[in-house]
């Protein structure tokens, strides 16, 4: 068990189940993440992946940039179901991040990705589940210099066009 007496000089106090935060939920919505991390995780007899990531830049402004996002991906789970889903949603964070295919997951760090947030199931103690979709982040490519056509050897005047006398 961890000590922590060196962070606490009398224990760690009991704080509310509602913490104070400045933070208010995550709105339906579409957001540019990066890709921070991904941790195996094993609850049960699911096994699944949980990725972290970061807000870049969202449609609300920089109300989220900075802020933490986690999805939980079933690898393997008794529920087929759960465990297809898992899946899929791998192969279009995979897809997102302009990848074929991927053998580890650290692959994907640091990758950008447009993420939709759509409010899922209730909580039973409020607020409701997210669920995030994966589409590839496309920037707009930088303006390059114009190229100008290179000039002919001989000008070319109009008297010498028999059709434009």
């Amino acid at each position: 068990m961890p000590d922590i007496s060196n962070y606490f000089e009398d224990g760690a106090p009991a704080i509310s189940n509602n913490p104070a935060s400045d933070r208010s939920p995550f709105k339906a919505g579409e957001y540019v993440m990066q890709v921070v991390e991904s941790t195996a995780k094993e609850k049960d007899e699911t096994q699944m992946i949980t990725f972290q990531f970061e807000v870049v830049s969202s449609e609300f402004g920089d109300e989220y940039n900075g802020r933490k996002h986690w999805v939980d991906v079933v690898m393997q789970s008794p529920n087929l179901s759960r465990q297809q889903i898992g899946h899929k949603t791998l192969g279009s964070l995979v897809a997102a991040c302009q990848m074929d295919k991927v053998t580890d997951t650290d692959a994907l760090n640091g990758h950008q990705v447009k993420v939709t947030i759509e409010l899922g199931k209730p909580k039973e103690n409020g607020g409701h589940f997210l669920n995030s979709f994966f589409a590839a982040h496309l920037t707009e490519p930088e303006p390059s210099a114009k190229v100008e056509a290179p000039a002919n050897e001989a000008e070319i005047v109009d008297d010498e066009i028999p059709w434009a006398t």
